[in-house]
């Protein structure tokens, strides 16, 4: 039986940044990918021994003041949604 829960954490949830980013952080299967996807921007990891997990993702295209969803989905199962908005205005 499995020992381990999926769970995300979202860092920020907004940048001033002029690549905004955020991180997203949790735990997962050890060994599986976590996969993290917007409109904006994603990218993936694989968790730890054990199964922890960290990754910073750009949104380069990111449109000023517009909040989109971004989803972080674990290999085996477990998902979830957050929110994120860029606040650079440069």
């Amino acid at each position: 039986k499995a020992t381990w829960e999926f769970s995300a954490n979202q860092k920020y949830g907004s940048c001033a940044g002029p690549i905004p980013y955020d991180e997203f952080f949790g735990k997962a299967k050890p060994g599986s990918t976590v996969t993290v996807s917007s409109e904006f921007g994603g990218g993936s990891t694989v968790a730890g021994e054990n199964g922890s997990y960290w990754l910073r993702v750009e949104f380069p295209s990111a449109p000023f003041a517009k909040v989109f969803p971004v989803k972080v989905k674990g290999e085996f199962g477990g998902k979830k949604i957050f929110e994120f908005v860029s606040n650079y205005s440069g």
